[in-house]
């Protein structure tokens, strides 16, 4: 399951249109995909966007022979087994019904049955569809907007959280008794009244930090966030006491980092030792 936050709420004549007149109601983060490894906000957009194109290149069609390889060639290389269906019930059909059929589809769109977790279109049939049709991933072009890009209908469920029931204590430290990282469920379970586990940065945020090639701020911030017990106390002090908490600047004291300790007791489970590798 895809999950985001929405950053920005804007107007809807300042969103995203395209040339041809459609309005994006939603602009997803595609660095999302990096982070979360969401691969499947892609793979439904990109389907949706592919099927939209599919339906403006069957309303140029007359001829109902055209219509039907053209459609089913696509539909065999995006779902096997929803196109086996699909064909065994065309072929029982008469031409009047056919015609119903693809007036339909032009009218309401195509259904494409995608499983939730497994099964569903492979990469190879992507690159397959890539290729046999091109007409149907040309991106498009929006105004005021120089890079074409992709838009195409995907599900949202809107879900609602309280800052009530968010609201959580935890302590400023950072290490447990073995000078190492510690996480625990005690706090979720109720069973302490201060969460314990140190606020840190996780991977994903320090991958997606380090996007702009800006090594130098993403130690910075680690320092004082996740390595440095000092001025992590500082950081939370300053936070409490400030008048403006928004417009903080906390000056980074010379606590030395701590990540080689870690690392070395990480290693040391392995009988290895960080000086041996001078």
């Amino acid at each position: 399951m895809n999950k985001g936050t929405i950053s920005m709420i804007v107007p809807d004549d300042e969103m995203p249109k395209t040339k041809d007149g459609l309005t994006a109601e939603v602009v997803l983060n595609p660095l999302g995909v990096i982070n979360r490894l969401n691969i499947a906000q892609i793979i439904e957009q990109y389907i949706n966007f592919m099927s939209l194109n599919m339906v403006e290149k069957l309303k140029e069609m007359d001829d109902l022979y055209e219509m039907q390889d053209y459609f089913f060639k696509f539909m065999k290389l995006l779902n096997k087994e929803q196109y086996d269906y699909l064909d065994m019930q065309y072929m029982m059909m008469s031409r009047a019904k056919r015609r119903e059929f693809f007036d339909e589809i032009i009218e309401k769109g195509i259904y494409i049955h995608q499983t939730p977790f497994f099964g569903n279109t492979p990469m190879e049939d992507f690159k397959k569809i890539y290729q046999e049709f091109p007409e149907l991933v040309e991106k498009y072009e929006f105004e005021n907007i120089e890079k074409t890009m992709v838009m195409g209908d995907m599900y949202f469920i809107r879900l609602k959280h309280e800052a009530s029931n968010k609201t959580s204590v935890r302590a400023t430290g950072l290490n447990n008794i073995k000078n190492l990282p510690s996480k625990s469920t005690l706090k979720k379970e109720k069973k302490i009244l201060v969460s314990q586990t140190p606020i840190r940065l996780g991977e994903m945020e320090v991958t997606n930090l380090m996007i702009p090639r800006r090594g130098d701020v993403v130690e910075k911030l680690l320092k004082s966030y996740s390595t440095s017990e000092g001025d992590r106390a500082n950081i939370v002090a300053d936070l409490l006491e400030s008048d403006t908490p928004l417009k903080l600047t906390t000056t980074l004291g010379r606590d030395e980092s701590i990540n080689r300790q870690i690392l070395q007791k990480y290693l040391n489970v392995l009988e290895l030792d960080l000086e041996d590798w001078h």
